[in-house]
């Protein structure tokens, strides 16, 4: 490693590290090798808020993790009986948890801007298949059919229906390019 290193450095090929990457170092660390910090959210919640732990975790978070890098920041928001944790990955690309007690729904949300993190269609809703699954380990009789047609040209935000739990899927496109897409259902603690 030291010789690669070494042979980098001769020909000047060896980089700093980006200030995003060295804002997440801890003081004293022994430099860009090491782990990142913890991010810490802004925002209160209660003892069943959501955590980052519980984010990362995600299919979703690990598909925007892998195209926008680490997050940014966090924010966990509570009004009244509704809760929201959004997590900002680089380029404005925002993955957003909400959770209605009083409704009793829940919802994954992700908005990528235009020329942000470049994400097809078929990551898209393998993302939301693999979250369907872990929020819902029965399923929710989700037809998948209508977001596997053709990408369409222009903006679109084609949904799927759940057969259950007033679920539902949808792929959001502008100019034929990925702009969102989300899972929502109204039985959160069922199944």
């Amino acid at each position: 490693m030291k010789t690669v290193l070494a042979v980098l450095a001769a020909c000047g090929c060896l980089v700093a590290p980006s200030i995003s990457m060295a804002k997440n170092v801890p003081a004293g660390a022994p430099g860009p090798m090491s782990a990142p910090a913890k991010l810490h959210c802004s925002g209160h919640g209660d003892a069943e808020s959501m955590t980052m732990e519980e984010a990362e975790a995600t299919p979703i978070y690990a598909l925007l993790q892998g195209k926008a890098g680490d997050p940014e920041k966090c924010a966990l928001a509570r009004n009244g009986e509704s809760e929201s944790f959004t997590v900002n990955f680089a380029k404005g690309v925002t993955l957003n948890f909400i959770d209605d007690e009083k409704a009793e729904s829940s919802s994954t949300e992700v908005m990528l801007p235009a020329g942000s993190a470049a994400v097809s269609r078929d990551e898209a809703v393998k993302a939301l298949k693999a979250q369907e699954k872990d929020d819902n380990p029965k399923g929710v009789g989700m037809d998948w059919s209508p977001l596997m047609a053709a990408v369409p040209a222009g903006d679109a935000d084609v949904v799927a229906q759940g057969k259950k739990c007033n679920a539902r899927a949808h792929v959001k496109y502008s100019a034929g390019a990925v702009v969102g897409f989300g899972l929502s259902s109204a039985c959160q603690e069922e199944q």
